[in-house]
């Protein structure tokens, strides 16, 4: 079942991707055609940035302009995916309850207000295909800003057989009958009515609030509503536009298991080890790895980002293997488009032209800037971070050049002749500009990448850090004919760890998470506390003797 589960969200999370980046295409192509003169097509990039950072999750749009295809490039790059996972974990949390709640016929309508872009019809797309499979979904895109009608044609593609979408004008802060909402008819036999991210909107310009009381009156009986948006702001409008539906009928309020979040829903992303510090990760060998310590703010390689890995600002690369290093333009861009500082990548030296010349490729096909520094390493340079951390790069054996890092805590203690001293002595000995400490270096997390079994010795200060990374394949010798350490070797070597916490991951996909514990027999008795992170999914195998 757990296993179903990750492939599931897995499955679910590479749809929308694929899903952004086909209307980001179709956007951009209409952006380049569109273009003037006047206006080349960075100045259009950097104008629509310019409006979409006026858009938070849920901000009031009054006064923003959605028109414009680089503008809605921009949109649909930011916001389709957290917007269509919000709709899909709000009724997958109630369907999972009871499923009754939607009459599961043979079509299932929706109407979805402000949904023009398509991400409300995008979360129902999941909703089809894991509720009502039988059924064939006629979603109506509502919208006051008619361009989005140009997406129709993509949306429907993308949607298959699941969802039927059209697309019909409408003003929220208009009465039904007016003219402004001629179009919006039907609402009677509709069977999920979704307003997501239009109640802020609508409250801020229409006290009355009467296109949600008419809604209400001719909505068909036995008909869902979601009102949804995210931030703690909206809460007020959100309670405004319920309290004028129930006013005007009789309507059933459903609780929710968890209130939704966007980027809680869409967190996804890494498995968080109960380690000191808190280790993050996603590993399967020659597909991805990443690694990130939020309390450090570092990140080791960048095969995959997700959430909370775009904001760390030190992300140190072990080689230049596709599985470790090709989300590291997709780290930038993000940044870039969050409007954060850019980050510092330290990549082995070789590497650092591939990595500049690699980014150059990318701004050159998305004709925007992305900011990065790029420091080539060595084994044995050490770069202070921030005052209480230092990183410190080791060389590891593997079929190309390789390096591996030492994250360390940095504490001062004081020097022993001045152990004993008084407060105020001290206080003057500070003053007299004396160097009364000595600054500790504190190994706390070890990263060794891909890696031989041969890098592994117990004097080495890396290995009683708080991380060790190993890899399985097929036999000792095939594994350290590949540069990678085998699971017979790692068993053989159990009793030499004197670290408090092992992680093992990047394991081959061939492997499931219950065939990796019954290969680990590791010994009871050892020290450390042993984990296995494989994707989604991790396990502790033994506590701690202490």
């Amino acid at each position: 079942m757990r296993s179903a589960k990750a492939t599931s969200t897995s499955v679910r999370k590479q749809w929308f991707d694929q899903a952004t980046l086909a209307l980001v295409t179709n956007a951009q192509e209409r952006a380049m055609k569109a273009k003037t003169k006047k206006q080349g097509a960075k100045d259009l990039a950097r104008e629509a940035r310019q409006r979409s950072s006026q858009l938070s999750t849920s901000s009031d749009t009054v006064g923003v302009s959605f028109a414009g295809a680089a503008f809605q490039a921009d949109y649909f790059s930011s916001k389709f995916a957290k917007r269509g996972m919000l709709v899909y974990s709000i009724i997958q949390d109630l369907l999972s309850k009871s499923s009754s709640l939607i009459n599961g016929s043979d079509e299932i309508t929706v109407a979805s207000f402000g949904g023009g872009p398509g991400t409300d019809a995008a979360g129902i797309v999941w909703i089809q295909k894991e509720f009502f499979p039988n059924c064939t979904v006629e979603c109506t895109l509502f919208d006051y800003e008619t361009s989005w009608k140009r997406y129709v044609k993509t949306l429907d593609s993308l949607f298959g057989d699941a969802v039927n979408v059209n697309f019909r004008p409408c003003d929220v802060t208009q009465p039904v009958n007016s003219d402004a909402n001629r179009h919006v008819c039907e609402v009677d036999t509709m069977d999920i009515l979704l307003f997501c991210y239009v109640c802020h909107e609508t409250s801020s310009r229409q006290t009355t609030l009467q296109f949600y009381t008419d809604i209400a009156l001719n909505a068909k009986s036995g008909a869902f509503v979601i009102l949804a948006d995210v931030k703690t702001t909206s809460k007020r409008c959100l309670e405004e536009v319920a309290t004028t539906m129930i006013q005007a009928r009789r309507i059933e309020r459903l609780n929710l298991s968890k209130p939704p979040n966007a980027e809680v829903i869409c967190d996804i992303d890494m498995v968080h080890l109960e380690t000191l510090p808190q280790v993050s990760i996603n590993a399967i060998a020659g597909i991805a790895s990443c690694c990130y310590v939020q309390s450090m703010d570092v990140a080791f390689d960048m095969g995959i980002t997700f959430g909370k890995a775009v904001g760390q600002k030190h992300v140190f690369i072990t080689h230049g293997h596709i599985d470790h290093i090709k989300a590291l333009p997709g780290h930038v861009g993000e940044r870039a488009l969050n409007k954060m500082a850019p980050a510092t990548y330290y990549v082995p030296k070789h590497l650092t032209e591939n990595i500049k010349q690699i980014l150059a490729a990318y701004e050159s096909m998305t004709e925007a800037a992305l900011p990065a520094n790029i420091v080539g390493v060595e084994a044995g340079m050490s770069f202070r971070i921030s005052s209480t951390v230092l990183v410190k790069a080791f060389a590891t054996v593997h079929r190309v050049p390789s390096l591996g890092y030492v994250a360390y805590r940095v504490s001062r203690q004081l020097k022993p002749e001045y152990v004993g001293l008084d407060r105020e002595e001290l206080i003057a000995l500070r003053k007299a500009k004396v160097l009364i400490e000595n600054e500790v270096l504190i190994p706390e997390v070890a990263y060794t990448g891909d890696t031989q079994i041969d890098f592994f010795d117990s004097s080495n200060e890396e290995n009683n850090a708080d991380f060790l990374r190993a890899n399985d394949k097929t036999s000792p010798a095939k594994a350290t004919e590949r540069g990678h350490i085998h699971v017979q070797q790692l068993l053989a070597m159990q009793y030499r760890f004197e670290n408090q916490h092992v992680v093992l991951t990047h394991f081959s996909a061939r492997y499931s998470l219950p065939v990796l514990e019954k290969l680990l027999t590791f010994d009871p008795s050892i020290q450390p506390q042993l984990w296995i992170a494989h994707g989604q999914f991790s396990t502790s195998l033994y506590c701690s003797r202490d």
